[in-house]
């Protein structure tokens, strides 16, 4: 029979047993909810580095694992003029472990973090705004500057580049070409253009054949006035232009250098007289020259015997040149010819015992434009 003074001892003990184990748990779970409660709390010192003597420091203090303030969120704000922001690094030099703007920290230990920066540029582009050309960007360091180019690489039709404006219509900002240009952002600079005047100076026969081409240009340009090369009026020569048909205008003479201020309207001016028949023409003559070749020769002896056979008593000669693109030997050279034939005639009469004939020759130049031996010759006219 079991002893009940030995069961009660045994109960004891175990009740002692599972109270000592309930002070271990409870002790514990106490010791552990205290280490958590009493974390300590560490500082992340973030520094500006842009100049060893002037830092400006922010920081952010916290026991568990929390983001980095924002840079654009630190107080005070950091700034480094001509630079962009990149990321955080514990070495100033950016050799140590680097951090992301924002990125998570265990907050485990203090730690410094140096703000790290590249250097920023800035970039100016050109536009012709409505003309043609291209004139390439210019990239700088931000808050540096250059010199703004010429617009000479852009063209527009009837206009002269003027300067550089921020905006195309010219309402921004204006900028002279050369000027000093401080860059502080991407700037798109447009080119402004002013209309020129076109001065035209045209050309009347005023009785004559032919069309001579128009002159033209901006007011300052210089030009040279032609000669009769456009213009045809057997008989007569251009002398002079004038601004009026009648001659009572304001006179210029033939290659006239003339300084375009305005437009104006020119009319030929002649002097001689038009003969009443046109009765052959001797030609043609060999490229630049008024030498009578044999074939010549006797085309000019059978006029000889046609003046003869109809007692005329005035032969006008009046010579011409193919285009030689020089006005000025055009115009010697058909008076060279006209004054051949004019020899050879002569000589031709006094053989065929003609007198009494009057023979005159003048040289008309060329026709523009026509470069053909066909206008190589001597027009001969008899009353």
């Amino acid at each position: 029979m079991n002893d009940p003074t030995r069961v009660v001892s045994l109960v004891s003990g175990v009740r002692v047993v599972f109270l000592i184990a309930a002070l271990f748990l409870i002790s514990g779970t106490s010791q552990t909810i205290a280490s958590a409660a009493t974390a300590p709390f560490h500082a992340v010192t973030f520094i500006e580095n842009d100049s060893p003597s002037d830092q400006v420091f922010s920081s952010l203090t916290a026991n568990t694992t929390t983001n980095l303030t924002a840079f654009a969120s630190l107080n005070p704000t950091f700034s480094n003029p001509g630079h962009t922001f990149v990321d955080w690094n514990t070495a100033a030099d950016g050799s140590g472990t680097s951090y992301a703007d924002g990125a998570p920290y265990g907050f485990s230990a203090p730690i410094e973090l140096f703000a790290i920066w590249t250097t920023a540029s800035s970039e100016t582009s050109y536009d012709p705004n409505g003309g043609v050309g291209v004139i390439s960007s210019t990239s700088v360091t931000t808050g540096g500057s250059i010199n703004l180019p010429t617009g000479n690489a852009f063209s527009r039709s009837g206009y002269v580049f003027h300067d550089w404006n921020t905006s195309s219509d010219g309402s921004g900002v204006s900028y002279a070409s050369g000027a000093n240009f401080v860059v502080n952002s991407n700037v798109t600079l447009y080119a402004q253009w002013t209309a020129v005047k076109i001065d035209v100076v045209s050309f009347r026969a005023n009785g004559a054949s032919g069309s001579q081409a128009s002159l033209q240009g901006d007011d300052g340009t210089r030009v040279t006035l032609p000669g009769q090369a456009g213009f045809i009026k057997p008989g007569f020569r251009l002398v002079r232009w004038n601004t009026m048909a009648d001659g009572k205008g304001t006179s210029f003479a033939i290659a006239q250098i003339l300084t375009l201020t305005k437009s104006l309207t020119l009319y030929a001016q002649w002097n001689g007289h038009r003969p009443p028949v046109l009765v052959s023409a001797i030609g043609a003559f060999a490229k630049n020259s008024s030498t009578l070749d044999p074939v010549l020769k006797r085309q000019v002896q059978r006029l000889a015997t046609t003046i003869k056979a109809h007692r005329y008593r005035l032969v006008t000669l009046y010579g011409y040149s193919a285009s030689t693109g020089l006005v000025s030997f055009d115009l010697s050279l058909s008076r060279s010819r006209a004054a051949s034939v004019a020899r050879q005639l002569r000589s031709d009469l006094v053989r065929l015992h003609v007198t009494g004939v009057r023979i005159t020759s003048a040289g008309e130049g060329s026709i523009a434009g026509q470069s053909t031996a066909t206008f190589s010759r001597v027009e001969v006219f008899v009353s």
